[in-house]
């Protein structure tokens, strides 16, 4: 404790543990820098102070007086710091000035007080608040949860923190509340609560969402975005979009970071440019100005729904001025226009009122239809960004209705055909739309289903082009002769039918595609093997289109495609094989019958007869071909001395030999390098010529015959009882051969280089063949990740770029890639993707499962159709410019996001379930690949690079990776 005596005065101060809360009188010098601490006691006691507050600096010792103390805390000081208050208590109370935590600080007020009398009144009121709200040793008030002292305060209050970081009491029957967008407010505890100059508009997730006064919420866009991300408080007059406000029937565009609308105009529309302006002016908008292709574009899609097109903002601004294309100007800003899409001849400055395009209101709609609708086929146009959208591609591709539906990803927009009605009311994530023929003032009651007609929707005229009107027309006949309710349901059929095409009633069966199919009359649904369903009759034997009932075996029919027959049954399946085959024991593959397996070739080897007068006629080179492929087989081809002696196995003519694939084309002159193989187009790499061969000693010689004394070869013009041909083994399981499209022999690997990769295969196994550009992943990519990951031996066949334009005839489809399989052939990288998937059973572990699965993976084709519009696929592999990876990042952004988003919510391993399907490989492998060509790509993405690390190190794909040599990276 400190003293200080003045004549027959006793003064003491005493130091606290804890702080203090007081006021500061502003006029008054509080803080100085004393020697010693008495110094401080005497500078408060001569200001009349009952408390002074002493902290340790390195400049000294600073003295603080203390205002009027107000209340105490239990915060303790630190050794630097030293709270002193004037203390009237018995001078004998026990009391240790180097251990103030001992203290009573209600004993420091209780005594005779002879200060100044202003300090007494001090103390005393100190005392007396101490004594009725604080009464503890530490005199601190105890609040309940939720309140505190505030700013000096000596009462208890609940408090907020305001957007300064002021903590203020909240008045009384108020309490903290924080608005949608985090601020604190005082509100009442029942009711809505807004800041000053805001109304409440509505509640959402907890929170009141307030408007400045004179704007509102559209209710409308509150229900379109519950999670409130992109919601504007608007003036009555306009409507939310995109977080700002525009006028109503307008719509945000990002390329013009404007709204946009289409204002209808009464025929024969403005006259004059004054007209125009006012259309505009009237919604407090500007007739628009087009600066880039883009925005052109943007305008474009929308206006399809106007036929006879649209009013834009370019016009010739002074009527005395000369008709000419640099009269025209932007009435926006009276600026000349930097880009422009004139339609040749246009502009045609003959009559001057071509200054401006007539335009007339639509009168295509789409309303909304409260109940679920079914459909023979729906087209999926996946996330979209709004169901404005979604209605151009219904109207683009001619379609009376679509539906739309919600998830945490977006928008799905599916478009629909030969619809039917349902009464299933709508789930909230699903609203369809049905094209709308009435007159605009009918109105649409979509919130009172009761009241709705769909009948109605198809008796007005229509003007939506005659394919989606004939539709209408059908719809109505329906509706009224079959269906004549307001819902247009259709009638109840008999158990175990259905009305599929809400007309009449029918046995249906699933097709292969997904989609429900009447059977005709007389049949009944029934499961072919288990598998697929077919039609059948009530009684005998029953196979698909395409197949041959062949015998029933262990009660069921056993089928085989046109043009086999049964060989009998491997794992179950009926194996089906030409006639001219014979099985391969323990299999299902068959060869040609009287063909042998030569490991050399690693095919079956066999020779066919050219015919009885084949010393009279001979045979051309195209009937040689088709002698062969009658046989499902080719001509021979020799690549080495190995291959050329097995050949001796065959029962070869000593004197006439036999014919091998090598000959010269037909058109084409003789020459010894005009050889080539029948198989594939080749040249030889191996020949075994007779000494003085080829000669063209005959006619002209453009086969080739191999010898059986010496195996040498020699050319000859037609004169050969036998040519040699080989042949791949051929799959004989239905599963295999239902549905596939026979592919020519020849036709596909003509002309190619032999430049191929190839795995060996064993006798009997499956052979496929990839074709594709040498060196590029590209959209083959997905399908040698699967094949790598389940160890499936495949032929690479590498088409050279440069070669592409002359080979491009030769492929049926005149694309790549195909898959090739015993003569069969595969098109569309997704199509072949998803066949090797099925085989490694990574589709999913359900149905939904698996179209989640279907729905990744076809975010691929977004990606490169994205890259491919902005030119990027082509930058990506030839340029490397730091802007091109950031122009690449940036467009790949939104991708990225939501991937990484989804795998937050994922095991990190698996976009589906929690086990591997080729959704994983396919997006996981596509990253990767962009990562390459772009090395910052997945920055700020770690989960996006855990999961592709995770791809590329799974047993199979980690090998595959390692060795693979993409020339352009990607």
């Amino acid at each position: 404790m400190l003293g200080y005596g003045v004549e027959s005065l006793r003064v003491r101060y005493s130091r606290l543990p804890y702080t203090t809360k007081y006021t500061k009188n502003e006029n008054e010098t509080d803080e100085v820098v004393v020697n010693t601490r008495s110094e401080c006691m005497l500078l408060a006691y001569r200001k009349n102070k009952i408390a002074f507050f002493t902290t340790k600096t390195e400049s000294g010792l600073k003295c603080t007086v203390m205002g009027n103390i107000v209340s105490f805390t239990e915060e303790k000081h630190d050794e630097n710091n030293a709270l002193y208050m004037l203390d009237i208590g018995p001078s004998d109370r026990k009391y240790r000035c180097d251990d103030p935590s001992q203290m009573n600080v209600m004993t420091l007020m209780e005594g005779t007080c002879e200060a100044e009398q202003e300090m007494c009144d001090q103390l005393k009121s100190l005392h007396d608040f101490c004594k009725e709200k604080a009464n503890n040793p530490t005199c601190t008030v105890k609040c309940p949860e939720g309140q505190k002292t505030v700013n000096g305060a000596r009462d208890c209050c609940a408090f907020i923190t305001d957007k300064n970081g002021t903590e203020k009491c909240c008045p009384a029957d108020t309490h903290p509340r924080k608005s949608i967008d985090g601020l604190e407010m005082c509100c009442p505890k029942d009711g809505p609560c807004c800041p000053e100059g805001y109304k409440f508009d509505v509640e959402r997730a907890g929170g009141n969402i307030c408007c400045p006064h004179g704007t509102q919420i559209n209710a409308g866009e509150v229900l379109k975005d519950p999670f409130m991300m992109s919601l504007s408080c608007c003036p009555p007059s306009m409507t939310p979009r995109s977080l700002t406000c525009c006028p109503k029937d307008f719509e945000y565009m990002a390329s013009f970071k404007k709204c946009i609308g289409f204002i209808p105009v009464d025929l024969p529309g403005p006259q004059t440019l004054g007209e125009m302006k006012k259309l505009c002016e009237d919604l407090h908008a500007l007739p628009v100005k087009i600066d880039n292709k883009e925005q052109n574009d943007a305008l474009v899609e929308k206006a399809e729904l106007y036929p006879h097109g649209a009013y834009i903002g370019l016009a010739i601004m002074d009527e005395e001025q000369k008709a000419e294309k640099r009269t025209f100007r932007w009435i926006a800003d009276d600026s000349q226009p930097t880009y422009t899409y004139w339609l040749p001849p246009y502009p045609d400055l003959t009559h001057p009122d071509k200054a401006l395009v007539q335009c007339v209101e639509s009168r295509v709609r789409y309303s909304k239809w409260p109940y679920r609708l079914r459909s023979e086929k729906s087209d999926s146009k996946n996330i979209v960004k709004s169901k404005w959208e979604c209605m151009i591609h219904a109207y683009k591709e001619k379609r009376i209705a679509y539906y739309t539906m919600m998830d945490l990803r977006g928008m799905y927009c599916n478009l629909l055909e030969d619809i039917s009605f349902t009464d299933e009311i709508s789930p909230k994530n699903y609203q369809a739309y049905i094209l709308d023929t009435r007159p605009k003032e009918d109105g649409c009651q979509c919130n009172d289903t009761s009241k709705m007609d769909v009948r109605k929707f198809f008796e007005g005229p229509c003007e939506a082009g005659e394919e989606i009107c004939n539709e209408v027309k059908r719809m109505n006949t329906y509706c009224i002769t079959k269906a004549n309710n307001p819902s247009c349901t259709p009638v109840e059929c008999p158990e175990g039918q259905k009305a599929l095409d809400g007309s009449e009633c029918c046995y249906a069966h699933k097709h292969p595609n997904g989609t429900e199919v009447c059977c005709p009359e007389n049949t009944r649904p029934k499961k072919i093997d288990g598998e697929d369903e077919m039609c059948c009759p009530e009684e005998g034997p029953c196979c698909r289109e395409g197949y041959t009932f062949q015998q029933e075996q262990d009660g069921r029919d056993i089928c085989c495609p046109n043009g086999t027959e049964f060989k009998g049954l491997h794992l179950s399946k009926p194996v089906c094989c030409p006639s001219t085959m014979v099985r391969i024991a323990d299999s299902s593959t068959c060869h040609p019958a009287n063909f042998q397996y030569m490991e050399s070739f690693r095919k079956y080897i066999g020779m066919v007869k050219i015919g009885i007068l084949w010393n009279v006629f001979g045979k051309t080179r195209v009937e040689l071909m088709k002698l062969c492929e009658d046989e499902n087989a080719l001509p021979v081809k020799i690549d080495n001395k190995e291959q050329n002696d097995a050949l001796k196995a065959l029962n070869i003519d000593k004197t006439h030999g036999a014919a091998i694939g090598l000959a010269i084309p037909e058109g084409e002159q003789w020459g010894k390098d005009s050889f080539r193989w029948m198989a594939d187009g080749s040249k030889p790499t191996w020949s075994n010529w007779l000494e003085g061969q080829p000669d063209n000693a005959g006619p002209t010689e453009i086969l080739v015959k191999l010898t059986v004394d010496n195996m040498q070869w020699e050319d000859v013009a037609r004169e050969i009882p036998t040519i040699i041909c080989m042949a791949e083994p051929y799959e004989g399981t239905e599963k295999e051969n239902g549905g596939a499209a026979r592919l020519p022999q020849r036709g596909v690997a003509a002309q190619l280089n032999e430049n191929s990769s190839s795995v060996r295969l064993s006798p009997g196994m499956v052979a496929y063949k990839l074709h594709w550009f040498d060196g590029i992943g590209g959209r083959v990519e997905v399908t040698r990740i699967l094949l790598a990951y389940g160890n499936i031996p495949y032929e690479m066949v590498n088409v050279n770029e440069d070669d592409w334009p002359k080979l491009k005839g030769n492929y049926l489809s005149g694309q790549l890639p195909i898959l090739e399989k015993n003569g069969k052939v595969l098109t569309q990288s997704i199509a072949i993707a998803r066949y090797f998937a099925k085989q490694l059973n990574l589709l999913g572990a359900n149905d939904w499962e698996a179209a989640e699965a279907d729905a990744w993976v076809d975010t691929i084709e977004e990606t490169y159709q994205t890259m491919i519009s902005n030119g990027l696929i082509k930058k990506m592999i030839q340029e490397h410019t730091e802007e091109v990876q950031a122009e690449i990042t940036d467009t790949l952004r939104p991708f990225l996001e939501r991937l990484e988003k989804h795998l937050l919510t994922t095991n990190g391993q698996n976009l589906v379930g929690n086990q591997l399907t080729w959704a994983d490989l396919a997006i996981g492998d596509l990253y990767k690949r962009y990562s390459n060509c772009v090395p910052n790509l997945l920055l700020g993405f770690p989960e996006v690079k855990k999961f592709t690390e995770y791809v590329y190190g799974l047993a199979g794909i980690k090998e595959y990776v390692a060795t693979r040599k993409l020339v352009k990276k990607f």
